[in-house]
């Protein structure tokens, strides 16, 4: 067997090595992942070799949704000029639907997303590529002949293959009769075989509107999470392939106790995977037993087929917890989750290879539509966060990297504060910036301080969230009520 790399291989080597070196643009400030004013949402982190982590995200424009994919090769520091690869009906993104694009060992983009087109009668998959590292764009196209396809997922592994997994109508073309479904391309995105249907539990279906989650362990086994549907059993399984898609083995079931509910709970898994070959799964139900929202984390080692310990992520901290995402490193020792809850967006890591986590707030302000995703650094395991949040009005991308927290609430913060006739009074013994905001993210105050006693005069009424960032970037809010 020939291991020497090929003169194709190594021109795409040297040609990813040059674009992330050559086009990156550094990330500013610790409060928003980029630095000027914008209306970006729905972010999805995907990581890439090394520390590569690739970042899709969208500007809505009306009825119509622009997409953009942005990338960084040192682990969230700077990243790439943004770059718009396709354009979407708005109404094709929300409740777990996005664009993702994955980046593949040869240095090529992948994107997968659902799309409502001119004279379709449904939404379907869609898919396109970048081998230039975002410069151009393939012409979108729809993966397979016409038909209802939901709820894509997508993952490319290092043999060329990429996979794009969805839910769809069953064989029989019943939309009531979800099925979990995937196309496969075996020469990175040029062509594409006929779908498989992969989930296979006798009697069951897939939840309806629940997202799928497909990902690619180091040995080239597929995995796709998905919420079944038996009977409105609506429990978490996982699917394997060892054949690069083309046979499935029978369905793994993930959740430890059953969750009897008779509509779809619109939440899906999340997976990845790590050198060992365990998967790694996080979501949310309300099982029978608990009879509340809980965020779950579980990890099936390779070739096992019980159902593993379901871990609690949730109940101590936070309530109503959804919407999970998840990284792991390649050793699989550090897990990192995040998760939108009532009480904020929370993170839950564990250093001990997900047998404990520890808990902390992310951001306090943010209880819905956080679209929180989540990645490791490869060196060192710091963990990498993007979320949706307000600013100024607007939707936009908040981030914590891991070394210091984008958004802290304080309570030691109440001590430097006080609300007198005259204004705030902030007593600080270092230079800083204080903003001052209204509930839906408006600006209303922004001043720079100097260290001493400072009053601030202009202080909405009502309640207001004042944040203090210090020169290294480290900012701190608290909530304010002024009568």
């Amino acid at each position: 067997m020939n291991t020497n790399p090929s003169p194709l291989h190594m021109r795409h080597c040297l040609l990813l090595v040059v674009f992330l070196v050559t086009s990156l643009v550094p990330g500013r400030g610790q409060d928003w992942l980029f630095g000027e004013d914008g209306a970006r949402s729905f972010p999805r982190l995907r990581p890439g070799a090394g520390d590569v982590i690739v970042l899709t995200y969208c500007v809505v424009r009306g009825q119509q949704t622009d997409v953009y994919v942005t990338y960084s090769n040192d682990g969230g520091s700077s990243w790439s000029d943004k770059s718009l690869a396709t354009t979407v009906r708005s109404g094709t993104i929300g409740l777990q639907r996005q664009p993702q694009a994955v980046l593949d060992n040869e240095g090529i983009l992948h994107l997968a997303f659902e799309d409502l087109r001119a004279g379709a009668s449904s939404i379907d998959a869609w898919y396109c590529r970048s081998t230039d590292l975002g410069v151009s764009w393939s012409e979108p196209r729809r993966l397979g002949a016409p038909s209802y396809r939901d709820f894509v997922s997508i993952a490319a592994d290092s043999a060329g293959h990429v996979y794009v997994s969805y839910l769809g109508n069953a064989p029989s073309g019943l939309p009531t009769e979800a099925r979990v479904q995937v196309f496969v391309s075996s020469d990175r995105g040029m062509t594409w075989i006929e779908p498989v249907v992969v989930d296979n539990i006798p009697g069951g279906i897939a939840c309806e509107c629940c997202q799928q989650s497909v990902d690619v362990s180091p040995d080239g086994t597929v995995a796709i999470a998905y919420r079944a549907n038996v009977s409105n059993v609506r429990d978490i399984h996982l699917v394997r392939s060892t054949d690069f898609g083309q046979t499935w083995q029978p369905a793994v079931k993930i959740q430890s106790g059953p969750w009897n509910i008779n509509g779809c709970p619109s939440t899906g898994p999340k997976i990845a995977h790590d050198l060992t070959g365990a998967t790694h799964v996080v979501w949310r139900d309300a099982r029978d037993s608990v009879g509340r929202n809980v965020v779950w984390y579980a990890k099936l080692p390779a070739n096992t087929t019980e159902v593993p310990q379901n871990i609690d992520l949730s109940s101590a901290r936070a309530e109503n917890a959804d919407y999970p995402d998840l990284a792991v490193t390649a050793d699989g020792k550090t897990v990192f989750v995040v998760f939108e809850s009532g009480t904020g967006l929370q993170s839950a890591v564990s250093f001990n290879s997900g047998e404990t986590f520890t808990l902390r707030t992310l951001d306090e302000f943010v209880r819905s539509n956080a679209w929180a995703s989540a990645v490791l650094r490869q060196t060192g395991g710091q963990p990498f966060s993007v979320w949706q949040a307000t600013r100024d009005g607007r939707y936009d991308l908040r981030y914590d990297d891991g070394t210091s927290m984008s958004v802290q609430s304080d309570s030691d913060l109440h001590g430097h504060l006080r609300l007198t006739s005259s204004g705030l009074e902030i007593d600080i013994d270092e230079q800083v910036t204080v903003s001052i905001s209204d509930p839906l993210g408006r600006l209303h105050v922004r001043e720079h301080l100097a260290p001493g006693h400072n009053v601030i005069q202009a202080l909405p009424r009502g309640l207001t969230f004042v944040s203090v960032q210090s020169a290294n970037g480290t900012v701190k809010t608290v909530r304010l009520l002024r009568p």
